[in-house]
């Protein structure tokens, strides 16, 4: 099954439109007050299963930036407003309207609506009708087919918070932790899988990848924290009477002041951070990673209990940190036990079991943390282990930073970083991110009609893997989805018996047109924008596409309206065309000499060559100079060229 069309109603940003993806047939909706009426016309040129059994479609939203491509994307994803048209592969079918609201593939008893209607191309039904919740499969009037399954993705999502889009990560947080680890985790889950990278570099030769990973130690410059005044912060956390107001403007408030040294003349604080600091600045390898995790635990703690109850606790920490408990994995998980055992004796007894609760996580990740720490902090080959010290890691972070956040403090909350033994470039993270993340959505494994929607995946990429992106997604996605195969691996040992997906349907953004020699026009939506908003070209767009010369397809105004060449070049070359058109009069012999020099060489960096000869021979007619050998000899060179191509 392919969604074949949908209709976009009007609103601030698209004008009222039907848009074809290029299915079996055309279509063309209007809504008139709370009907739809839908007519369709056979696409003759429509060839099933063109791009592959597994592959239902791929087409291609076109356009330069700021038209409204991820904006439509993102309306199919998840929009109310939406009419959308679906055709399937199966002979009964062929000919049948499948029409759903785009409200109905948010619920598992809505879903596309089959309607017999197969001898006519034009169709009314209402809009009621259509939203209308279904508690079976049957109605008198139709038959309920289940929802396909749509993934969003985009490369800039994985670096942009701002850009991040619900679908794109398994975590629904902004933390930048968050980010970074699930990239990590997909990477290396996917080069993990070697049939598949192999199947991959059959393709893009060179495609990247790297199978050993180090943990190293992230310098830094953090706030001694000996010096702040944590139980300041703890009073104002705890203080009921205070705690909704900015912490900033009470330090210079009377009333504030004196309730804090009324608090304060209770007990002395013992700051254990004056030891931990001093032992991280002298210390590396394991031994600071271990310092660092306890600095991290002990700024959670007073978050989560206050000081005044810790002192107690403090006071006996304090004389167990030495040297020697930060030697290895047995004296510091000691040290750990310790220390959090203590602080949930302190909690049990006031009945905090929220606090108590959050004590256990917290151990319990560091524990994981040092389970999967490799020894010597490098790991020589991918394996699990690595995601597992990458999530416990990250999740880690992610808990301290909530707690830490409460002292209004700059302090960097990282201190390991993960780096590969191969960097790759911005282009080659992009091909490695895109394939991982599509691999990663493992429940895409049991769905039987899937549309991948994917925001320009080519960003980044040379134009040698942009001409190769499609036969990729021909060759490769289908086999990324677990439990599926593609077409091109049946050669490669432990493909053969791999079942095989039902359909999968792509629509990809771009607005590069390199990509376009390998998509029939039919499947391409071309958009433009006017002063007021997006809209879809119907006339003066390009007739071109499939197996058209890429010259062609990038001499199109639609893409470059001004010409190939680019505007520097442009104007270097304008300048000495004006030069070489004016009259030698009235020119001063030395200015001339220096024109004549600069424009020569302007003449001689050009690399067109018809262009080149001609402004040679204006050159030499200016000068009076005769340049008859180097002109004769750059139309040999044309010529040579046009007889090897």
């Amino acid at each position: 099954m392919r969604l074949a069309a949908i209709y976009l109603p009007s609103n601030e940003n698209f004008k009222e439109d039907t848009i074809n993806f290029g299915g079996r047939y055309n279509y063309f909706i209007t809504k008139n007050n709370s009907e739809y009426k839908l007519k369709r016309i056979l696409n003759e040129n429509f060839i099933e299963n063109f791009f592959s059994n597994e592959i239902s479609n791929i087409s291609v939203i076109v356009g330069k930036n700021g038209v409204g491509k991820t904006y439509l994307l993102k309306k199919i994803l998840k929009s109310d407003d939406l009419l959308l048209v679906f055709e399937s592969d199966y002979e009964y079918l062929k000919k049948q309207w499948l029409i759903s609201s785009s409200k109905n593939y948010l619920k598992p008893s809505h879903g596309i609506k089959y309607i017999d209607n197969k001898e006519k191309d034009e169709l009314d039904i209402a809009f009621q009708e259509l939203k209308k919740e279904e508690k079976n499969h049957y109605n008198n009037n139709y038959r309920i087919y289940e929802k396909p399954t749509y993934y969003f993705y985009s490369p800039l999502s994985n670096y942009n918070l701002s850009t991040k889009y619900i679908d794109d990560f398994t975590v629904n947080d902004d933390s930048i932790f968050t980010i970074q680890s699930e990239i990590l985790q997909r990477q290396v889950s996917f080069l993990m899988q070697k049939k598949l990278i192999n199947g991959l570099k059959e393709i893009y030769e060179g495609f990247p990848s790297y199978d050993k990973v180090k943990i190293k130690l992230i310098e830094f410059i953090n706030p001694d924290l000996s010096l702040i005044d944590f139980r300041l912060y703890s009073f104002f956390k705890n203080n009921s009477f205070f705690k909704n107001k900015d912490l900033n403007k009470l330090k210079n408030d009377n009333e504030f002041q004196i309730a804090y040294k009324q608090d304060s003349d209770n007990g002395n604080f013992i700051n254990i951070f004056t030891i931990l600091s001093e032992r991280s600045k002298q210390s590396s390898g394991r031994k600071r990673i271990y310092i660092e995790i306890y600095i991290r635990a002990i700024l959670s703690l007073i978050s989560l209990t206050g000081t005044s109850k810790l002192n107690l606790v403090f006071a006996e920490i304090n004389s167990l940190i030495v040297d020697d408990v930060f030697e290895n994995d047995r004296r510091f998980n000691k040290l750990i036990r310790v220390t959090f055992d203590k602080v949930k004796k302190i909690n049990e007894k006031l009945n905090e079991h929220g606090i108590i609760d959050s004590l256990e996580e917290l151990e319990e990740l560091i524990k994981e943390i040092l389970t999967n720490l490799p020894e010597d902090q490098y790991f020589s080959l991918l394996e699990e282990k690595i995601n597992k010290l990458n999530k416990s890691y990250f999740n880690f972070l992610h808990k301290t930073e909530s707690f830490i956040n409460d002292f209004i403090i700059d302090y960097e909350i990282p201190f390991l970083k993960f780096e590969t033994n191969k960097n790759l470039s911005q282009g080659e993270e992009y091909l490695l991110n895109l394939f991982s993340a599509i691999y990663s959505k493992v429940d895409l494994g049991n769905k039987e009609n899937i549309i991948l929607l994917l925001d320009e995946p080519d960003l980044g990429f040379h134009p040698k893997w942009k001409k190769k992106l499609v036969e990729s997604f021909v060759t490769v996605l289908p086999a990324l989805i677990k439990g599926l195969s593609a077409r091109k691996f049946n050669d490669i040992q432990g493909f053969e018996n791999e079942n095989v997906l039902n359909r999968l349907q792509i629509i990809f953004t771009t607005h590069d047109p390199l990509t376009l020699s390998d998509i029939p026009n039919k499947n391409i939506v071309y958009l433009d924008k006017n002063d007021n908003s997006f809209f879809v070209k119907k006339t003066n767009k390009p007739e071109k596409s499939f197996g058209a010369n890429l010259t062609d397809l990038l001499a199109d105004s639609f893409y470059i309206n001004d010409g190939l060449i680019g505007d520097f070049a442009k104007r270097k070359i304008n300048e000495t065309i004006e030069w070489l058109n004016q009259s030698n009069d009235n020119i001063v012999e030395f200015e001339d000499k220096n024109q004549n020099e600069i424009h020569r060489k302007v003449i001689n960096t050009i690399d067109e060559p018809i262009l080149k000869i001609k402004l040679l021979e204006m050159y030499s007619e200016k000068i009076g100079i005769s340049l008859r050998n180097q002109i004769l000899d750059e139309q040999i060179k044309y010529l040579e060229s046009l007889k090897n191509d």
